[in-house]
């Protein structure tokens, strides 16, 4: 779809600046793919820490470089000085690229994003993922933290736009003073989720699951906070019900001993984004857990409610966020009180013995869905080329 784009003679340029290693992250992914598939020139510069992927290649139309330095995540305070690094890098990188629009994903790219936009007199499209401040909050520290929160209110009032996966975070920023919001959440593709003839019993059979067993899965980051050891728990004491975990984190090892043959958790290991939808929709319900305490809680729209909507499944999960906001208001879930055992087995009893979540997810993944995501980046862009004239 091309929304006034002319790909022969006004080729708009983006650049997007992220702070993973793009393999690839499924919303940077998600937008790149909409503004190029738009007319656009994409291009992603990304931070890969670990420096296992290609320093430069082509990913589904999208231009891909990758710098350092070397790093991992969840460094805290002591990230600052690779952040340092990275900065300088990117600088010298971007100094030598043509663009006409400077995507930043998260707090941590911005300050790069608003030097070389306002050198370059180009529009700075600042994509917050999260609250970013509130996310680091337990690994930096109060005087960081403060620091962050004064920077993010500081930048997010410089920049042309502000793009957010939910309506909350939206209100935050234009709280900031922000001078002009987009809501494009995490939102998913149902055709991506359909299920085909045999790919349910396909996937299952990979990893050891019955096919007539009632399975949860939990598919994403594997820590503390996302309640998995809790989730074990509960499914051991729920007879004939079954786990899959899948992901990377600090709790990978812990999963994988869980797991084991003949027994009901399963664990797949780091699951490709592209695999993602085939092995949500061979399970009957999505598990998304997370610790209501965190300030990023109250803003928590995450990809696993959009997957299940997507997959027609229903979501169990705690009181807190757009989450709970989106589960309640259509019906498509089960929001437990909290993540003892006790309270996740009787949620997922719930979500077994339920027959009327498939109308609430069937409405509430007409309403969240990719479509309306990819339209409301495009047309940010749109406006943004037309408001900066002929591209560079």
């Amino acid at each position: 779809m091309s929304i006034g784009f002319d790909a022969e003679a006004t080729i708009g340029r983006i650049l997007m600046l992220l702070g993973n290693g793009y393999d690839p992250d499924p919303r940077v992914r998600a937008e790149a793919l909409a503004l190029s598939r738009a007319g656009l020139r994409v291009s992603v510069l990304a931070w890969d820490r670990d420096g296992a992927s290609r320093p430069e290649e082509e990913m589904e139309g999208v231009s891909v470089t990758r710098i350092g330095p070397r790093s991992t995540h969840g460094r805290g305070r002591g990230q600052s000085g690779y952040l340092l690094r990275f900065w300088a890098r990117a600088v010298r990188t971007i100094s030598r690229q043509r663009f006409d629009i400077l995507w930043c994903h998260d707090l941590d790219m911005l300050p790069v994003g608003v030097l070389l936009g306002g050198v370059r007199s180009r529009p700075v499209v600042f994509d917050a993922h999260e609250s970013y401040p509130d996310m680091v909050a337990g690994s930096v520290g109060p005087g960081w933290t403060a620091a962050l929160r004064w920077l993010e209110r500081h930048l997010a009032r410089r920049v042309s736009a502000v793009v957010t996966v939910g309506e909350r975070l939206a209100a935050k920023f234009r709280g900031m003073g922000a001078r002009r919001t987009v809501v494009a959440g995490n939102w998913k593709d149902p055709a991506e989720y359909r299920v085909v003839s045999g790919s349910r019993a396909a996937a299952r059979k990979r990893y050891g699951v019955p096919l007539e067993a009632w399975l949860v899965t939990s598919i994403g980051f594997l820590g503390a906070e996302r309640k998995l050891a809790e989730l074990i728990a509960a499914v051991e004491g729920l007879p004939d019900a079954h786990v899959l975990i899948g992901g990377r984190g600090p709790l990978e090892e812990a999963c994988r001993s869980a797991a084991g043959p003949g027994g009901r958790v399963h664990f797949a290991g780091w699951v490709p984004p592209a695999e993602v939808p085939a092995l949500t929709a061979a399970g009957d319900a999505v598990f998304y857990g997370f610790d209501p305490a965190s300030g990023n809680a109250r803003y928590s729209a995450p990809n696993k409610l959009f997957e299940a909507l997507a997959a027609g499944l229903p979501v169990i999960t705690g009181p807190f966020g757009e989450i709970e906001e989106v589960v309640r208001a259509y019906g498509c879930g089960v929001v437990i009180p909290d993540y003892r055992p006790a309270s996740i087995r009787d949620g997922l009893s719930r979500a077994r013995g339920g027959t009327s979540f498939s109308a609430g997810c069937r409405r509430a993944a007409e309403r969240y869905c990719r479509a309306r995501a990819d339209e409301a980046v495009r047309t940010l862009a749109a406006s943004l080329l037309g408001a900066a004239g002929a591209p560079a």
